[in-house]
């Protein structure tokens, strides 16, 4: 008797043993299964199709895994929708999205809105593409859609080119009346009146007797080949030839002093407008006659005169 229950004692001892051992062998594993190089893990759980999956499990746990396809081609959106990272980035809600999948590999594809309406901006002209885009004076550009991969293309008249150093009116003169030119000429005691594609204005005049002249000697050798004013008085000029447009501006050395001694000024402004005629250049029959010698050109109020330099009394 004594025997039996010694024998029953360590039957039940050995039974516990064996419980704990199983217990403690599951929860030490810790690995998860992973599919072997060449293949991947099949989504579809058991579903696989047979011959092409296999059955991997670790730890208890189990997964199939399918052979990779042996294939170049990638899967592609349709038109009128856009590639996007995920289900969650889809333009409309995840409603609007759906995957496609090629040689294991899968992308979403996102339903754009509004990809039919883009239209070019009031004022300008859609064409098909930029070769049919005038080529005179018009900006043509590509107008891409804000979400759409696509564009269209647009002309329309190009903004005019205004030049910097005029002075533009606010507003053009409708007409101009028959009356004196100080109370009918928008540019009186100004350049000549002017209307471009920018507007209207007075032309640049520019300096007549004044101005510095263009021209200078070329060469090696000693020969006088002009007459220039440099700002603040006559030179002669010495070389083989003179270079310039102003090489015939003054015919002599007397010329230039007359016509420029009064550029500082002290008894008029040579260069200001004559205003009870147009402004012409020296060499025009209707411009200012040449002063008599012992004489300087002036203007003052409008007027052309010949004074003399020391006492700005006009010349006879």
């Amino acid at each position: 008797m004594r025997k039996l229950w010694m024998a029953l004692l360590v039957g039940f001892f050995l039974v516990g043993c064996s419980d704990d051992a199983e217990v403690n062998q599951w929860e030490l594993c810790d690995e998860e299964p992973t599919c072997p190089e060449g293949m991947i893990e099949y989504g579809g759980g058991s579903s696989c199709p047979e011959g092409l999956c296999e059955e991997v499990s670790e730890c208890g746990n189990t997964i199939y895994c399918e052979q990779l396809e042996e294939c170049d081609a990638v899967p592609s959106c349709p038109d009128f929708t856009v590639e996007v990272a995920s289900q969650s980035d889809c333009i409309q809600g995840a409603e609007s999205c759906f995957s496609r999948t090629m040689c294991n590999f899968t992308i979403w594809c996102s339903e754009e809105p509004d990809c039919l309406s883009l239209d070019c901006p009031e004022g300008a002209t859609e064409v098909d593409s930029q070769a049919d885009c005038p080529q005179d004076d018009v900006d043509c550009y590509e107008l891409p859609h804000p979400v759409c991969d696509w564009q269209i293309w647009c002309w329309e008249e190009a903004e005019p080119v205004c030049d910097e150093e005029r002075t533009y009116f606010d507003e053009c003169p409708a007409e101009f009346c028959d009356g004196p030119p100080e109370t009918c000429d928008p540019c009186f005691d100004e350049g000549d009146y002017f209307e471009d594609q920018c507007g209207c204005g007075c032309e640049i005049r520019e300096p007549v007797y004044c101005r510095v002249s263009d021209a200078t000697g070329e060469g090696a050798c000693e020969m006088e080949v002009g007459v220039v004013f440099d700002g603040d008085s006559c030179i002669t000029i010495s070389g083989c030839h003179c270079d310039g447009p102003d090489c015939e501006r003054f015919e002599s050395l007397e010329e230039c002093q007359r016509v420029t001694g009064d550029c500082d000024g002290e008894c008029g402004e040579p260069d200001g407008p004559i205003c009870s005629m147009t402004y012409y250049p020296p060499d025009h029959p209707e411009g200012p006659e040449d002063c008599p010698d012992g004489s300087i050109f002036t203007v003052d109020d409008c007027e052309p005169k010949c004074v003399e330099l020391d006492s700005c009394e006009v010349v006879d």
